[in-house]
């Protein structure tokens, strides 16, 4: 077993997934291609080729940069696009726009930092993840790498890419997700499986609906 997701046991098969022939001589598990984006390896069922090889956690994330402007993976896109049902909340678009001004955004990263719980297990910290308890510092420090320091740009259809990546992103890392019933990420069964970019963006909800 290589590949990233199946080595937590996981059995969701995203709906982009390409199908191996059933004669194929490569396991189900067994890593197809590395990701172009974070290096992981992944196999058929969590990671898919239409542009460079991508994994099943990368895509829900750069289908958000994609839709804030600051990425440019249309494919990405176009998948979280149709993994959007009919229910986006009226309220993505202004938690989008919440974070177009940096400093609004650090706003939201610093939040976002105090509502994570703290590891009570100081060795939970060496994970960039974590597992049962995230590292608010690090989930932090993704966030800001990827947004960057400057002024986001979000595309008119940007909340239904954000809702389908959200729905993408949820249905992994949560085997008993239900479209329109997010949650905070640290809640969900494997969190590690939910980029900091997803992390960032559901705080900037949260906010917006306080």
């Amino acid at each position: 077993m290589s590949c990233y997701l199946c080595a937590y046991l996981l059995n969701y098969s995203p709906s982009r997934t390409d199908a191996r022939p059933w004669n194929s001589p490569v396991g189900a598990d067994q890593a197809l291609g590395t990701c172009h984006v974070c290096s992981v390896w992944a196999c058929s069922t969590h990671g898919t080729r239409y542009e460079p090889f991508e994994c099943a956690i990368c895509t829900p994330a750069e289908a958000v940069k994609y839709a804030t402007g600051i990425g440019a993976d249309q494919v990405a896109a176009e998948i979280a696009r149709t993994a959007a049902n009919s229910d986006v909340p009226t309220d993505l678009d202004a938690a989008i726009s919440s974070l177009t001004p940096p400093d609004r955004r650090e706003v939201v990263v610093g939040s976002m930092q105090e509502q994570i719980p703290e590891p009570s297990d100081t060795s939970a910290r060496l994970s960039p993840y974590g597992f049962h308890a995230p590292n608010p510092r690090v989930i932090g420090a993704a966030a800001r790498s990827a947004f960057g320091n400057g002024r986001l740009a979000p595309r008119s259809d940007a909340a239904v890419i954000v809702w389908g990546a959200f729905n993408l992103a949820y249905s992994i890392a949560d085997p008993e997700f239900w479209p329109s019933a997010i949650q905070r990420p640290w809640n969900v069964p494997y969190p590690q499986l939910i980029d900091p970019v997803l992390w960032l963006v559901e705080t900037a909800l949260y906010l917006q609906r306080l």
